[in-house]
């Protein structure tokens, strides 16, 4: 799939040197044409440009263009480091803003500079006054060559149509969504050459010539590059099927499959030539190292300080099916785990896990050991979800010491237990979101008619937003759960109920605090849990970013004692500083209703990533 513009030269004519020099129509005393500019610049050849201002066009446009400039310095790790004031350089920030400018649809736009010097610190504040000039529109568009079976109402989504402002970014995503149009409809090999022809200075003519070459069906798949018991599993992932028409979404839903066996390093597909209206798909595979081991030491929010050490084979057992081991211990928790999988058992996108984990939870008013052999079945959805059905098979011993002797009443046994997990996400960012949704609920069920010594239900769920807010962001959290015993259980296991309080939950408390406690303090959990969070995220300058918070929530030790009169209430900034692998947060929340026992007026919490 090629495409090539080509935007003829009238446009590019008006930016020339004579333009740039010409004089600003609305100049003021205190506003130099370019020449005069360039020449009093000399006198302050050196000194640092301490802001460059853009005037005269929209804010956004004027912002963008600001941040191009190379007169308006680089931002550091800390500060914007300014720039020294040269004629050459001023005279490049002009082209820049002409150019700039041009392509947006004002070919004939001038500019105009005005200084004001600091002579006792050497430095210049300037501002680049636009004139944007009289815009030039689309008079009339024609697309020429489109298929017989496609019209030109297949391309009313297209941004540039007739009437319209004139840009070249609108120009090249009509050419970029014209080709996805075409391509979709079965061509391989499509060509758009768009021609721009000025009718005056205000009126522009554009003609689309498409160039679609034959529809075609998919032949066969070939594969290079790997080895022979990795083939029939890349083919699986790849392979759309003879004689089903030609898509480009095939192809990445392709890139996307071999990408998540994570046992490619490189992945390059393609469609030969046509032959007879069909295409062979060609994929050449480079794959990755199988084995990988990993430790890490480091703070981790409400765990504090985490340790983890993981060893992995990702072919171990030949055909993509791969082993882990893994350990994570911190103060509450220890955890090994030994998993094998099997990728693609039930078609692209599905894998089937076996795991055995050892589990050791430490916390005020209980210690927990389990051990546990649990058998997952996934299925990838969209970009980053997934369903998930699984059978766990447990033994759980709980060793309490609370003073409430009616805390803990089941001390454990055998947990057999059926799981059912769905999270549905479309956010733009996984570290740092801006935009999109994200969904995650779980379901477990161990009724009575299992073998097992404690029967209950539990379900939860999430739902999380963000939106864009020039440039600050919304985010906004609801979470729900809900839990009981069945059959003769009496109550459930630790592990089975819900704590609420920390950095990533109700941050009016802290970890664990939020809910029912015994008569030390120390937390019991409940049945039923109720969270709601809101958050405006903003920059404040360089890396550091700020954030203003209300949460609300409460753990209910019995399901029917749930009331939105318990709720606590919590709120307060926040300070962000942006690091490569998400933001560290210094989050201070203050308790707005009766605190949890116990509980400071203002917390702290210290945290890396964001609580949602």
């Amino acid at each position: 799939m090629r495409v090539v513009i080509c935007i003829i030269a009238s446009i590019a004519c008006a930016i020339s040197l004579s333009h740039v020099a010409a004089p600003c129509a609305s100049a003021s005393p205190n506003i130099l044409d370019v020449d005069e500019a360039l020449a009093e610049a000399a006198l302050y050849r050196g000194w640092e440009v301490s802001s460059l201002t853009v005037s005269g066009i929209e804010k956004p446009q004027a912002e963008a263009l600001r941040r191009g400039l190379a007169l308006s310095g680089r931002k550091g790790f800390l500060r914007t480091q300014r720039q020294p004031l040269f004629a050459g350089t001023l005279e490049s920030d002009v082209r820049r803003a002409l150019i700039f400018l041009a392509q947006r649809g004002y070919p004939w736009a001038q500019v105009g500079i005005q200084m004001r010097p600091n002579r006792n610190k050497r430095r210049i504040e300037i501002t680049l006054a636009m004139t944007p000039g009289p815009a030039v529109k689309v008079a009339e568009l024609d697309i020429v060559g489109l298929p017989d079976h496609l019209d030109e109402s297949a391309t009313r989504g297209a941004p540039l149509r007739r009437g319209t402002r004139f840009s070249e970014a609108d120009l090249a995503q009509a050419v970029s969504a014209l080709v996805s149009i075409v391509a979709a409809a079965g061509y391989p090999e499509v060509d758009v050459n768009p021609h721009v022809a000025m009718l005056d200075s205000s009126r522009i003519e554009v003609r689309l010539n498409v160039h679609s070459g034959p529809r075609c069906v998919f032949d066969e798949t070939r594969v290079s590059g790997v080895p022979k018991d990795l083939l029939p599993l890349a083919i699986r992932n790849i392979h759309p099927g003879r004689d089903r028409l030609y898509s480009p979404a095939h192809l990445r839903d392709a890139r996307r499959n071999l990408r998540e066996l994570d046992l490619f390093r490189r992945m390059d597909l393609k469609v030969g030539e046509p032959h007879n209206d069909k295409v062979d798909l060609l994929a050449e595979l480079v794959p990755r190292k199988p084995r990988s081991t990993e430790i890490d030491l480091g703070y981790w929010t409400d765990d504090f300080l985490r340790a983890g050490a993981r060893w992995r084979h990702r072919n171990l057992l030949r055909g993509g099916r791969g082993a882990e081991i893994k350990a994570v211990a911190s103060r509450f928790r220890r955890e090994g785990t030994l998993s094998l999988w099997w990728p693609t058992l039930m078609g692209p996108r599905t894998r089937l896990t076996t795991r055995f984990q050892v589990t050791r939870e430490y916390e005020e008013g209980y210690d927990l050991a389990s051990e546990r052999v649990e058998l997952w079945a996934l299925k990838r959805v969209g970009t980053h979800g997934y369903l998930q059905a699984g059978l766990s098979v447990a033994d759980v011993r709980v060793d309490a010491h609370t003073q409430d002797q009616n805390a803990f009443l089941e001390q454990g046994g055998l947990l057999t237990t059926l799981h059912l997990r769905v999270n549905l996400d479309d956010v733009d960012d996984l570290i740092d979101p801006t935009s999109g949704r994200s969904w995650y609920a779980r379901l477990e069920w161990s009724p009575p008619g299992l073998p097992s010594d404690n029967s209950y239900a539990l379900g939860q769920a999430e739902a999380v937003w963000y939106r864009r807010l020039s440039d600050a962001v919304l985010a906004a959290r609801l979470e729900v759960g809900l839990a009981g015993p069945l059959g003769d259980s009496l109550d459930l296991l630790p592990n089975k109920r819900f704590f609420a309080g920390g950095a990533n939950s109700m941050r009016g408390a802290r970890r664990r605090m939020l809910g029912p406690l015994d008569g030390a303090n120390a937390p019991v959990g409940g049945e039923s849990l109720l969270l709601a969070s809101a958050e405006l995220r903003f920059p404040l300058k360089g890396l550091m970013g700020a954030a203003l918070f209300a949460d609300a929530g409460n753990v209910w030790r019995l399901s029917e004692e749930t009331t939105s009169r318990d709720l606590e209430f919590a709120a307060g900034p926040g300070l962000l500083f942006a690091t490569p692998v998400g933001p560290v947060r210094v989050d201070a929340a203050f308790n707005l209703t009766s605190r949890p026992a116990g509980e400071p007026r203002v917390v702290l919490h210290v945290s890396v990533g964001h609580p949602f």
